[in-house]
């Protein structure tokens, strides 16, 4: 459906499933009416709705809110009877919440007392309609071997050919209104060319008959088993994906008026304290107000060693509680939550397109065409040199050709391997916004590394404070806090905790500031106090003319600590200087990259004393130091025109234009947003050692993707002459292309257990 309401559409063959974004202003109905034309359904949610206490006029408001509820985005269809109301919802998104809020607004009392997910179950009710399609023909197909009367053939093969058999003429249609030739197509050219002429033959000839129903019927039958065990590898290929869905819980313990009581997760807002014990799910993002945790958080993040959270840290939705009794504030919810946001980019990923992919599909598109005519030239060498006159054995060599060359491997070689890399990659912690970058990790040659929040824990520390004549420490620290408080840097946050004595933030910073810019790679500048203040490095003074005084020999030695200039109405009133560790995995992350023949180099805005005592300490040889935001851009587009892939780990506002302009970007997951949406992958655990496992995971997966290729393409090869020759009969190309399929399919679910 073409509208200036939906942005785009991406479908997914290996998971039979097609996502849509658009505007909320889209007609939904109009969607749904597109997705039946082309034979598919879209899942709807099912919610009951039981009212309560109403003000007067009870009849009158419940018919206000029924009616308050259709205008809802995303809701189908609502019922009322009596006080139950019945809401049918599209899979937008909607959440118990926004449905609550309309019985609110009328004075009504209600609760959701029934929330059916349809979405799951349409899977598991396809699984069942394929398993049903199945036992019929085979339990319809069963009798021809005992070759009954010709009457009794025709009739069970009628009832094969149109009964199960219709789900192949459906694809077929679908597959021509949409534009091309696909697999059903080939299917209901071979059975119903088969069925035609035993079904002529049953009806005309009066002796000397042999009928080919049994061919036919086989030939269904097969087919329709090797759907059902390929649709059962392909649900594998999403476990991953389900089990992070699975990690959200229904139900939570929330402190509301009149004590704690158990909620449906959809019905929680922002605000709201859950109560979190041992044992259970945490049901939102949010920050723990009292009490102390013991969190795994290793479906999240990879990190096997539970994690402890105490007051004011960070929870995330979806972690186990493993022990310990505490308090949450829900801070994110739903989509919005880290783990609705990992299952977002995991389903983005998924239903994406690897490069690679554009070559199975230019040989997909071409092949069926290719195959019917292989098809017809195979039945006139049999009909007019081989065997003259000798239809049926024409029709069955032409069919063996038609069923054994479909392209159904092929397809699956590619996607199927996206799906489960991507998953496993997500319980490993590593997030690929798309395939491209999976097939890209491996291509590496260079890779280039911020150092604050990357190679250090992004965690810096005042060490000292160092006043010229005129200022005292604490109106230096006061000064630089007050400018900092709206910048989003890591050395900000250090300065402010200092200035505050304490991790209450930039709201407990006694001086306001005003006319706040944020110079980028250079520092901060805003009026404090009536003066112009500017905080930043060596840089920004020179940007500002202002002359650096040669440093007193009773100031401490700055070693690997970094050094911030605070400029008050132009002259340089001190410096700050800031400790930020360097993380223990970065030597083994470096070494590992040399190692895979990857070169590693460090590009930072700190002076080169710093960076280079830094490169120094975890064996980064090639360093480069006061580079500006768009000098590391500049970087990486020198390292791109020397050959092969380049690469950017980075974290934060000053990486987003590199990460932008390099072919794979990495994102730590603390990162700000600007950084993780500029990046390809996201590390969502934050740490180093995942950058050379998300390089050898994408190793295995195109070694696996091109195998897949190189299987499919041999099938084909080795079968198709065969089936030309007769060797191959219609019932054995269907058993063969089954296999095919699932070969590729289990070749790819080995992923799953990839150890990267």
């Amino acid at each position: 459906m073409r509208s200036n309401d939906v942005l785009g559409a991406t479908g997914s063959y290996a998971g039979g499933t097609a996502s849509v974004t658009c505007e909320d202003t889209v007609d939904l109905a109009r969607i749904e009416s597109s997705v039946r034309r082309c034979g598919f359904s879209l899942p709807r949610e099912r919610v009951t709705i039981e009212c309560g206490a109403s003000p007067a006029g009870r009849t009158t408001a419940l018919e206000r809110l029924t009616a308050d509820l259709r205008e809802v985005f995303g809701v189908a269809s609502v019922q009322r009877d009596h006080d139950r109301i019945d809401v049918e919802l599209w899979p937008v998104g909607v959440r118990a919440a926004e449905l609550l809020a309309c019985a609110r607004a009328g004075g009504i009392e209600a609760r959701i007392t029934a929330w059916d997910a349809r979405e799951q179950e349409a899977a598991q009710d396809a699984q069942i309609s394929e398993l049903k399609r199945l036992v019929v023909a085979a339990v319809l197909t069963a009798p021809l071997m005992w070759n009954p009367a010709p009457w009794i053939q025709l009739a069970l093969a009628t009832a094969v050919e149109f009964g199960p058999g219709r789900v192949f003429w459906r694809g077929a249609w679908r597959s021509l209104l949409a534009g091309h030739l696909g697999m059903d197509v080939l299917v209901v050219i071979s059975t119903l060319s088969v069925y035609a002429h035993s079904a002529w033959i049953s009806l005309t000839a009066v002796s000397d008959i042999q009928l080919y129903f049994m061919s036919q019927c086989l030939l269904v039958t097969l087919i329709l088993f090797g759907r059902y065990l390929e649709g059962i590898a392909r649900g594998e290929t999403m476990r991953s994906l389900r089990a992070l869905i699975t990690l959200q819980p229904r139900r939570a313990f929330v402190e509301r008026a009149g004590g704690p009581r158990e909620v449906d997760v959809d019905e929680l807002v922002a605000g709201d304290e859950l109560i979190v014990r041992s044992g259970e799910r945490i049901a939102a993002d949010g920050i723990v107000l009292a009490g102390e945790l013991v969190v795994d958080e290793s479906m999240l993040t990879g990190e096997s060693a539970p994690q402890v959270r105490r007051a004011s840290d960070e929870v995330s939705a979806g972690t186990l509680n493993r022990a310990g009794t505490g308090r949450v504030s829900v801070s994110a919810l739903g989509a919005r939550s880290r783990l609705g946001q990992i299952i977002e980019a995991v389903q983005r990923a998924q239903a994406s397109r690897a490069p690679i992919q554009e070559l199975a599909d230019r040989i997909a598109g071409w092949f069926v065409p290719l195959v019917i005519g292989a098809g017809a030239a195979t039945f006139a060498v049999w009909y007019l040199l081989a065997a003259p006159g000798q239809l049926a054995l024409a029709i069955l060599a032409a069919c063996g050709v038609l069923i054994v060359a479909c392209p159904c491997a092929l397809g699956l070689a590619t996607p199927t391997c996206v799906m489960v890399g991507t998953g496993r990659a997500a319980e490993l912690g590593i997030l690929f916004r798309d395939a491209t970058q999976l097939q890209r990790a491996c291509e590496i040659t260079r890779i280039v590394f911020d150092k604050t929040g990357t190679l250090t824990y992004g965690a810096p520390e005042v060490s000292a404070v160092i006043p010229r004549a005129g200022f005292t420490q604490e109106e230096l620290i006061a000064l630089a806090a007050a400018a900092e408080r709206d910048s989003s840097h890591p050395f900000a946050d250090a300065i402010i905790k200092r200035a505050v004595g304490s991790e209450r933030g930039a709201a407990a910073l006694p001086m306001p500031a005003s006319e706040f810019a944020e110079r980028v790679g250079l520092g901060v500048e805003a009026t404090v106090a009536g003066h112009r203040v500017a905080v930043g490095g060596r840089a920004l003074m020179a940007e500002l003319g202002v002359e650096s005084a040669r440093s007193r020999s009773s100031e401490p030695a700055a070693g690997i600590r970094s050094r911030v200039r605070v400029i008050v109405d132009g002259v340089l009133a001190g410096e700050i200087l800031i400790a930020d560790a360097v993380r223990g995995e970065a030597v083994s992350c470096v070494r590992e990259l040399t190692a895979m023949g990857v070169r590693c180099v460090l590009a930072t805005g700190d002076e080169r004393r710093i960076a280079e005592a830094v490169g120094a300490s975890i064996g980064v040889a090639e360093v480069r130091a006061n580079v500006t935001p768009a000098g590391k851009e500049a970087l990486v587009r020198e390292l791109k025109e020397d050959g092969g892939r380049v690469a950017v780990v980075g974290d934060g506002v000053n990486d987003a234009p590199a990460l932008a302009a390099a072919d794979v970007s990495f994102a730590m997951g603390g990162g700000v947003d600007v950084a993780r949406d500029a990046a390809g992958i996201v590390l969502v655990g934050g740490r180093l050692a995942s950058v050379p496992r998300a390089i050898r995971l994408s190793g295995q997966v195109m070694r696996t993707v091109r195998g897949n290729l190189a299987w499919a393409l041999a099938y084909n090869a080795g079968f198709v002459p065969l089936a030309a020759a007769g060797v191959v009969n219609p019932s054995l190309a269907a058993a063969a292309m089954s296999v095919s399929s699932i070969i590729v399919l289990m070749r790819s679910l080995r992923l799953r257990r990839a150890r990267a």
